[in-house]
């Protein structure tokens, strides 16, 4: 019998080919003081993803823990991390991490896990990451500028946090997400919701991921990259918001409408880039009431140059 881990790395891979050794290896060249288990779900890859992770499970069988479905089953509707995944977890603690991304730092894992035994007030935790355009090798860093380590879920609710699965560890109690958070299209930002109204949320200095942006045409990003899925999705996240409104019994609400206002202007931004000037000149005049003088400088700046 395979000794209980403390935590359990939870990964989804699909047609990861080029990218599925460098999440791997992240996961094995932590430094730990405790056991982790390495659970990854193939959703019925066409390239040769599958056949990368049968090798390194022949190498670490007792670490790494695959499935292999036969049929893809996100084409079915269902959510692989959410469903096949993180059910299986036996650890603690739940380290996310999809196969298109990977960790730089061999201490994520320990510094997380210190983190959450010494903070129960916190549900989850975070750590600063870098980005990568997958296309151009183009890089940015993405770090967290609060002035906390431990946010509550007001100032989530009204500050743009900028939080990946891959930079994430959370309380594996929490792991069955509620019926009325998984009707999204989008997966993990419901999940930060739901896990945010469980605890406080903590963060963790310093950059210990990677986040690639449009790994393949299969990814989020891509398949919702039209003004018609912008729009679908815009409409999600004000819905996500009245469902977060619902669960906690109103009792931030004042700080949802926040939010909501926020993501409007956020959404108005956006379709300036499928938008004529005088559409969008008839856009902000209809939402005029959601601008404040700073986003409607922005508003005005992206729409002339």
């Amino acid at each position: 019998m395979d000794e209980k881990p403390l935590v359990s790395i939870c990964t989804t891979a699909y047609n990861h080919e080029k990218y599925i050794r460098d999440a791997i290896e992240g996961f094995l060249m932590q430094k730990t003081n405790f056991t982790y288990e390495i659970l990854i779900n193939d959703d019925a890859s066409t390239d040769s993803t599958a056949s990368i992770i049968r090798e390194y499970e022949q190498k670490y069988p007792h670490i790494i823990k695959p499935t292999y479905q036969k049929d893809n089953q996100y084409s079915k509707g269902v959510r692989p991390m959410a469903e096949l995944v993180m059910p299986r977890a036996r650890g603690k603690y739940i380290a996310l991490c999809e196969g298109d991304d990977y960790w730089t730092d061999s201490l994520k894992l320990q510094k997380q896990v210190d983190f959450l035994d010494n903070n129960f007030e916190c549900s989850f935790c975070f750590t600063d990451f870098k980005t990568i355009k997958s296309r151009t090798g183009e890089s940015s860093e993405v770090l967290y500028s609060g002035k906390e380590n431990i946010i509550e879920l007001n100032d989530f609710l009204r500050n743009s946090i900028f939080i990946i699965p891959c930079s994430i560890m959370f309380r594996s109690e929490y792991r069955r997400i509620p019926e009325e958070f998984m009707k999204f299209s989008f997966g993990d930002l419901p999940l930060k919701y739901y896990l945010a109204t469980k605890g406080k949320i903590g963060y963790v200095k310093g950059i210990t991921a990677v986040y690639r942006k449009n790994s393949n045409a299969s990814s989020w990003t891509a398949r919702n990259n039209n003004i018609e899925s912008f729009n679908r999705v815009s409409a999600e996240n004000f819905e996500l918001l009245n469902v977060v409104n619902e669960y906690t019994e109103g009792k931030y609400s004042k700080s949802i409408r926040v939010a909501i206002k926020r993501k409007r202007v956020q959404h108005l931004i956006g379709l300036l880039d499928n938008s004529s000037f005088f559409n969008a000149l008839k856009l902000y005049f209809e939402n005029i009431k959601y601008f404040n003088i700073r986003k409607s400088i922005s508003y005005f700046k992206k729409m002339l140059f």
